[in-house]
């Protein structure tokens, strides 16, 4: 370092415009990526100009009009009233056309291959193997992979499957109802109502997808401590194994927790502070994603941490799914074998044509493709 009395500096041999070019460089980079986005925005509205709808904000899109509403379904009645059943928004940067009308809504759901993915901070900031869970999963996929996979799962959404498993809901709803009442009389307990709907989801996505009891509707601090052992019907009718104490114990307040993180995340106000950045910047989702795993706040970690429960839990339900499956598959087929000769040309083995099979093959068939995102369907029912 030379001294000021020798005629340099305090820098040295630094360029004095070092300094301003660390500053300016990080700037110059976050204007390029607002200009870089604000094009792509005024393309996409150019795109959809036939399509109506509220006039979006640079880069904020109808988001600042959304909080002024109080809310997304405030709104979208709002705007339904003003623009027709079909009109477009942008979510921050992101153009979506909404339909409103209820058959134009069917026709959508059931004709057309590609739908607009889950928005939601949490999902935009997962690492690359969550990502690729999230659009491999049924709600993610797109063209013929998404056919694919629907057929295999429509089975299990048929109204005779779902009328098979409607005893075990309507136990799911009473106990929920019992537990609410029990709160009704006793003035000093506080029900957060979202947090035990999330809790009866996953009772009944355990009990009927899975024939497992998760715990999740024991209420407060006796969830935390509880270890239920599992049991009941398995899809398709078949039993399964009951799960060991420690894994109810995990499973149960584990999910419960886990999903509810997983959903707060969907929102602004409780998701990481690398939320913002990633809905308004779809350009650079990778970027924000590395910059978010490169410095992680405390929310991030969170949901990083109920992701993965959920990735976890998903995969133990369904290696039991399929371990039980066998079992029986196997059972079934020792003993129908002495009655073989006896066939008659053309039939079927009993249970072959009763959609045990069937059900069974699209949830095998569709499970590598929805452990990730149907995990975090497990709570929400979101898949």
């Amino acid at each position: 370092m030379t001294s000021t009395s020798e005629g340099g500096s305090w820098m040295g041999s630094v360029p004095w415009w070092t300094p301003v070019a660390v500053i300016a460089a990080p700037i110059a980079l976050a204007g390029g990526a607002v200009l870089v986005q604000s094009a792509c925005m005024a393309y996409e509205a150019w795109r959809l100009r036939h399509i109506p709808g509220p006039r979006p904000a640079p880069l904020f899109g109808n988001i600042p009009e959304i909080v002024r509403a109080g809310g997304s379904q405030n709104a979208m009645l709002g705007w339904k009233a003003k623009y027709g059943p079909v009109f477009k928004i942008f979510f921050g940067a992101r153009p979506f056309v909404v339909v409103a009308d209820p058959d134009a809504a069917r026709t959508v759901m059931n004709k057309l291959p590609n739908h607009a993915p889950f928005l939601s901070p949490s999902v935009l900031l997962m690492p690359r193997q969550y990502a690729q869970l999230d659009d491999e999963g049924l709600v993610q996929l797109r063209d013929g992979a998404w056919r694919a996979v629907r057929t295999a799962w429509q089975p299990a959404f048929a109204p005779g499957s779902l009328a098979r498993y409607s005893g075990l809901m309507a136990e799911c709803a009473d106990a929920l109802v019992q537990l609410l009442s029990r709160a009704a009389n006793d003035p000093s307990l506080t029900v957060d109502i979202h947090d035990e709907l999330n809790r009866m989801t996953l009772a009944v996505v355990g009990t009927c997808a899975y024939g497992v009891d998760f715990g999740s509707l024991e209420s407060g601090q006796q969830a935390e401590g509880a270890a239920h052992a599992g049991g009941g019907l398995m899809l398709g009718g078949g039993g399964g194994a009951p799960l060991s104490a420690e894994e109810a114990a995990w499973l149960g307040p584990g999910l419960v927790a886990a999903t509810k993180m997983f959903f707060a995340g969907a929102t602004l106000p409780r998701s990481s502070v690398w939320g913002l950045p990633a809905l308004l910047l779809p350009a650079f989702t990778g970027a924000v994603r590395a910059l978010a795993a490169a410095f992680p706040d405390a929310l991030y970690t969170a949901q990083l941490q109920a992701r993965h429960t959920i990735v976890m839990a998903s995969r133990v339900l369904i290696a039991r799914w399929r371990t039980a499956h066998a079992a029986a598959a196997s059972g079934a087929t020792d003993a129908a074998a002495p009655a073989a000769p006896q066939a008659s040309a053309g039939s079927t083995p009993a249970g072959a044509g009763d959609g045990q099979g069937g059900g069974g093959g699209g949830v095998e068939q569709a499970d590598a493709k929805s452990s990730g995102s149907a995990g975090g369907g497990m709570a929400g029912v979101e898949a």
